[in-house]
């Protein structure tokens, strides 16, 4: 059996031909998903064309697999934007105004703790760094302040 979580969002799956399934029964949410795969649409682009949550599709996506009427035809590459070195830079200039010369350490363990490098982090995930980082103000109207020039920063970059 494949678990689900592990079928990538980004697969691009096709209906299986040449071989006849035995008794099947689906229900309507898998007819929706049937009805979507062209063989040019990701997991993740039909899941949001019938507002079905990621992991609601992934275990849908997962029991055709398992019935044996879909299977995955490739990966879709997807380029991943990621921050530069002078965005990191202007971070940690910006942190150290708020809680001193630590900021560089703590920039590097909200980054361990986030799994990422500083060299491909990717811009999807600046809100949960800044998250991370605000933490460690204590401080309320400096978290704000830290967060507006944050806000700024993005806005720049």
């Amino acid at each position: 059996m494949i678990d689900y979580m592990q079928l990538d969002k980004n697969a691009i799956c096709r209906l299986v031909t040449g071989k006849m399934p035995g008794e099947v029964s689906l229900n309507s949410m898998e007819w929706a998903i049937i009805t979507q795969i062209d063989g040019e649409q990701t997991i993740d682009e039909i899941a949001r064309k019938l507002t079905f949550t990621l992991p609601e599709a992934l275990q849908i996506f997962n029991a055709l697999i398992e019935k044996g009427l879909i299977e995955v035809a490739k990966i879709k590459e997807v380029e991943i934007k990621t921050v530069s070195s002078r965005f990191f830079n202007q971070l940690e200039k910006i942190l150290i105004e708020f809680i001193g010369p630590v900021a560089t350490y703590v920039i590097n363990d909200s980054l361990m703790e986030l799994n990422a490098e500083r060299s491909q982090f990717p811009k999807t995930m600046v809100p949960e760094l800044i998250e991370l980082l605000s933490e460690e103000i204590s401080d309320e109207a400096k978290k704000i302040e830290f967060q507006k020039q944050m806000l700024n920063l993005l806005k720049r970059n």
